[in-house]
């Protein structure tokens, strides 16, 4: 006599036990996820061998979404998305010029050792008569460089992160604080 095979995600009772069913995960998904309440978060993280916060901490950040976009890239995008908010007129490159430190400090780069053209050089060295042009790097190649990791971005995908993201203001509060430091650290620079 041939045994009939269970259509695929069916499960009897006992075979893998309750919580394989696709009932008592929908009752999951219904109880914690659609809730959204954080609380349970910290109950389904338990269930599954998750302890900390540290080690919750880790796998979102492995199994994030956008890990591959990286979260400075995003916050990139959110400079200049806020800046075309305020003033739709500006290109790209006003933005990155108007907003050069904090990019600068964002992308690993110390803005106090990027030259913003001739006439700033110019300035600067009748401050200074040490300064040499090798010091700098061209404000030009910078905004390519912050062209290049703007285009990475979905921008549905931004825009998604943005909606969910745009009260959070601690990286701006950290920027602005790490400009701050740099330039009172290189005095010579005005």
């Amino acid at each position: 006599m041939r045994r009939r095979s269970r259509p695929p995600g069916k499960f009897a009772l006992g075979s893998k036990g309750i919580v394989e069913t696709k009932i008592f995960q929908q009752f999951l998904f219904n109880e914690f996820i659609k809730s959204k309440s954080w609380g349970a978060i910290e109950s389904i993280a338990k269930t599954n061998g998750i302890y900390t916060v540290e080690e919750l901490h880790k796998l979102i950040k492995e199994h994030s979404p956008i890990k591959s976009i990286g979260d400075v890239n995003m916050q990139l995008c959110r400079i200049i998305h806020e800046a075309e908010i305020k003033d739709p007129k500006l290109s790209f490159h006003a933005i990155c010029v108007n907003e050069m430190d904090r990019l600068c400090v964002l992308i690993g780069i110390d803005p106090t050792t990027v030259s913003r053209g001739e006439a700033w050089f110019k300035i600067q060295y009748a401050k200074n008569k040490n300064l040499k042009r090798s010091q700098f790097k061209d404000y030009k190649q910078v905004i390519k460089i912050l062209g290049l990791r703007y285009n990475r971005v979905d921008p549905k995908l931004f825009l998604t992160w943005y909606k969910q993201n745009k009260d959070i203001k601690d990286f701006n509060r950290f920027l602005y604080w790490m400009v701050k430091k740099l330039k009172s650290k290189n005095k010579t620079l005005k």
